[in-house]
Parts: structure tokens; C-alpha cells; sequence
């Protein structure tokens, strides 16, 4: 017999007996799991019983049933209030940071609608840092034809010259690309709290 057949072999033998322990741990697992289940399930089903005795069945489902979208709720709620933080922070940006934020906003823009002159919407309170940035972007070969102001928390909102392609970069539009995706890491974290 080679190396190779013998090692080959091993690594066989070793890839059986690393299954046959996992598939052990595994049921080990659910049985655990499933009789700390049972238990947390005999208890609530105790608690209902002494409560509402002809009504166990339904009564148990209603009151999980609003826990449920209780926890639901305050999970939402809380979700909520820490994109409220994040805006609340995206409003309070330093001006440096904001400049270049702002260029690469347009720029990004600029490349999704593969434009050239285009026309920029954003905040009132914009207007101070966007001189800079306009000389910036012809300098690039990028014309800016018109500014408009619209009640955004920030960013900016690209459109073609004609106004017939936009391009929304504004910071609540990028958050909400990224809300469910964030809201499912956050609620993972709450689940594992």
C-alpha cells in the first residue's frame, strides 16, 4: 500500500469517526434542548391551567401570541430609537468630514447615472460647504448646472440635466437601503443578549 492509500484511508477513518461524534453531540444537543423546552413549555402551561382552566389551549396561544408582538414591538421600538441616534449623529457630522462625504456622494452619484451636468438637491444648511466642492467636481470634468433645497437630514440627491434620472444619496435614503439589512443584525444581537 502507498502513502497516498494510507493517508488517504486515515483521513477516511478520522472524517467518520469526526461525523459520528458531531451527529452524537448533535442529539445530544436537541434532546437538551428539547427537554428545557418541555419544561418552559409544562410551566407556562401550569400557570394557564390555574388561570383559565377551560380555556388552557386558546388562553396558552393568546398570551403567547401578545407576547410575542409585545417583544416584537419593543424590539422595533428600540431599532427605532437607534436609528433616530444614528440621524441625530449624520446631522452633527464635522464640516471636513462632511466635504468629503458630500464628494463622494455626488461622485457616486455621478457614476450611477453616468452624467456629466447634473443638478444636486440637498439641505439648506449644505449650501455653505457645496462652493468648494462644485470646483472640485468641474475640475473633475463634472458640471453642476443648478442647486435645489429640499428638507433632507443630509447628503445630497443627484439628478441628470433633464431631471429624468435621479440618484438618491440623501443620508435617510442610505439608511433605509440598509435598515432591514441593519434591523436583522440587531435583532440578532437583542436575541443573544
Amino acid at each position: 500500500m502507498n502513502i497516498k492509500e494510507e493517508i488517504k484511508k486515515r483521513t477516511e477513518r478520522e472524517i467518520e469517526r469526526i461525523i459520528r461524534r458531531a451527529h452524537k453531540i448533535a442529539e445530544r444537543e436537541l434532546i437538551l434542548a428539547n427537554k428545557k423546552k418541555e419544561a418552559e413549555l409544562t410551566k407556562e402551561k401550569e400557570k394557564i391551567d390555574k388561570f383559565i382552566e377551560e380555556k388552557k389551549q386558546s388562553a396558552f396561544s393568546e398570551i403567547e401570541l401578545e407576547f410575542k408582538l409585545k417583544e416584537l414591538k419593543a424590539k422595533d421600538e428600540l431599532i427605532e430609537a437607534i436609528f433616530k441616534e444614528v440621524e441625530e449623529e449624520l446631522s452633527n457630522i464635522e464640516k471636513e468630514d462632511l466635504e468629503i462625504s458630500f464628494k463622494n456622494l455626488i461622485l457616486q452619484g455621478c457614476q450611477n447615472l453616468n452624467a456629466k451636468r447634473i443638478i444636486l438637491r440637498v439641505n439648506k444648511d449644505s449650501e455653505k460647504i457645496l462652493s468648494q466642492i462644485v470646483k472640485d467636481l468641474k475640475a473633475q470634468g463634472i458640471e453642476v448646472i443648478n442647486i435645489e433645497f429640499q428638507n433632507i437630514l443630509g447628503g445630497v440627491i443627484i439628478f441628470s440635466e433633464n431631471k429624468e434620472r435621479l440618484f438618491n444619496n440623501s443620508f435617510e435614503e442610505r439608511l433605509n437601503r440598509f435598515k432591514e439589512e441593519l434591523k436583522v443584525e440587531i435583532l440578532e444581537i437583542l436575541e443573544n443578549a
